[in-house]
């Protein structure tokens, strides 16, 4: 994970409600999934965003947006339909997409929703190995 002081200099322009949710958010992946990588991605897609991967995996995307709303995109919500199923109603007023959700306060957040998502990631990553494995193996 990112130093405390990288992590203050990433917030420090941000606003006071965009602070809270990345705080919050970034604080259940900290808790819940240690063992992601975490940077600020500096890409097409996800350019100034904390981004957290497992062994290379894409996972979770985390960050600021215009008119001071945060979003947050997870993988593992796009690839099942047992999360939609499950999470969709929580997620159905602040989904922005497949994967992202985007918010302006705590409030708007469904926290235990995003905490399954969360608790999942192990089981995700294992299923991604596996498929990109078969995907491999399929090309040959």
């Amino acid at each position: 994970m990112l130093s405390d002081e990288v992590i203050a200099d990433y917030l420090k322009p941000l606003e006071t409600q965009q602070v809270e949710c990345i705080k919050l958010i970034r604080g259940m992946i900290v808790e819940i999934c240690p063992t992601l990588t975490e940077e600020i991605d500096t890409g097409k897609w996800f350019g100034g965003m904390l981004t957290y991967y497992a062994d290379g995996i894409f996972m979770y995307a985390l960050g600021p947006r215009a008119g001071g709303k945060s979003t947050l995109h997870m993988m593992a919500y796009y690839m099942s339909s047992e999360l939609h199923a499950k999470h969709g109603e929580a997620f159905k007023k602040i989904l922005s997409g497949k994967s992202c959700i985007l918010f302006k306060t705590i409030d708007e957040l469904p926290v235990e929703s995003i905490k399954d998502i969360f608790e999942g990631t192990p089981r995700f990553v294992v299923t991604m190995k596996e498929f990109m494995e078969a995907r491999k193996k399929k090309k040959k």
